[in-house]
């Protein structure tokens, strides 16, 4: 089997001419931007531009986990320091991310490397990148649970995202020449979006990309995983738009973190749901719905967004333990006579498992009615849902531990 290149970069440190850079634990120098909301009081005069013009928008899914960026140097960072080093320190992998082990990112450098090659050796792209310069990926590291929770929120499972791995939304470019306005003018052969920003040092120019729907194929011929990509659409109607596979619903059912959003002017915008109203957003809401009102277009966004933040309060987004225990200990009381029949009777392992997923199930059917009834709300944050079943669960797990231990 052929050496791959990472390989070859990880036999011969500290030979390669980056090998001793980016040392671990050092700041990112290289960091992706911070990205606005498109419901956020600091966003109000760009988004109101954008809606006049409305352009067509490209639109990514948000994934929710830990941003990280792997580099052809043979460096791995998190969203603001480097945590692991191809070249550094072997064997590759033994560090973590957020307690999730890096092993996995191993296979990023030799697909970085691909890419590499196959900008340079498309005449096209006149990329013509060398050792020196460094090609950059970023995207979403896959937890186990969440950036904030041990809960698959989203499911993350389910919808095919491993945890350890890396879902590219975007790439950045170092350039050891620093001729900058050459350099750009190459990148925007390949990409609408192209950023240009300064090293956390203050000392490099560098360019960050992001990747859309039209240009995946550069990356996937790579085989380089991406974050799920929608349609190309224009911005009032990708905000608005109710009809079949619109991103309000997705938003409103909270099946996903949200998305980003981002045109061929350097515009770029995150749109998330609101996890629970509060007196800011609240007072944000009135200014927008008064306001933004120089045309319909503006005043069909400014509903969409009313409306959705809204929604905001129908969800229950607070664990309330001592209600929820309450409720729990009444329901095992009620119950526990036939419960305890039902797991003595259950004779195979798998017949134990099915009686315990019907009680777990019946359990929060009722205990969740009761929380509802109580707070006036007619859904659960995930979070929280996640967080009752899981106790939930225990409960039931230690009642039949003790009837068969």
């Amino acid at each position: 089997m052929a050496t791959s290149l990472a390989q070859l970069l990880e036999n011969q440190a500290p030979v390669h001419p980056l090998a001793l850079n980016e040392p671990i634990g050092s700041n990112l120098n290289f960091p992706w931007l911070k990205i606005k909301g498109v419901f956020s009081s600091l966003s109000t005069l760009e988004i109101r531009k954008a809606i006049d013009e409305n352009k067509e928008w490209f639109v990514s899914e948000k994934l929710d986990g830990c941003n990280v960026s792997a580099s052809s140097a043979g460096w791995i960072a998190s969203r603001k320091k480097i945590a692991g080093h191809l070249i550094q320190e072997k064997p590759f992998g033994r560090r973590k991310i957020l307690n999730v082990p890096m092993g996995k990112l191993r296979p990023v450098f030799d697909k970085i490397f691909t890419l590499g090659d196959d900008f340079n050796r498309d005449y096209n792209f006149g990329l013509d990148l060398t050792k020196k310069d460094q090609l950059i990926l970023y995207g979403e590291y896959i937890l186990s649970g969440t950036a904030t929770t041990q809960h698959d929120i989203y499911e993350n499972k389910r919808n095919g995202l491993k945890v350890g791995q890396m879902y590219v939304f975007g790439v950045g470019f170092v350039f050891e020449n620093q001729q900058n306005s050459e350099n750009k003018l190459k990148l925007q052969k390949l990409f609408p979006n192209v950023i240009e920003r300064v090293s956390l040092d203050e000392k490099l120019t560098y360019f960050l990309c992001p990747i859309n729907r039209k240009n995946r194929e550069l990356f996937l011929k790579a085989k380089i995983d991406l974050v799920p990509f929608q349609n190309t659409e224009k911005l009032v109607s990708l905000l608005t738009r109710r009809n079949k596979a619109n991103l309000i619903d997705q938003l409103e059912s909270r099946k996903l973190e949200g998305f980003v959003l981002h045109d061929s002017t350097n515009q770029i915008f995150k749109w998330k749901y609101q996890v629970e109203t509060n007196d800011h957003y609240d007072a944000l809401v009135k200014t927008i719905l008064k306001e933004w009102r120089a045309n319909e277009n503006e005043v069909k966004v400014a509903n969409a967004l009313a409306w959705l933040y809204n929604q905001s309060t129908d969800y229950v987004t607070q664990l309330d333990l001592p209600l929820f225990e309450t409720y729990l200990n009444d329901f095992m009381e009620e119950h526990k006579k036939t419960l305890r029949n039902a797991i003595i009777n259950s004779r195979e392992e798998k017949d134990l498992k099915f009686t315990k997923l019907c009680w777990c199930n019946y359990a929060v059917a009722v205990i969740f009615y009761q929380i509802r009834q109580k707070s006036s709300k007619y859904a659960f944050d995930k979070r929280i849902s996640m967080e009752y079943e899981s106790l939930i669960k225990k409960k039931i797990d230690d009642f039949a531990n003790a009837i068969l231990n």
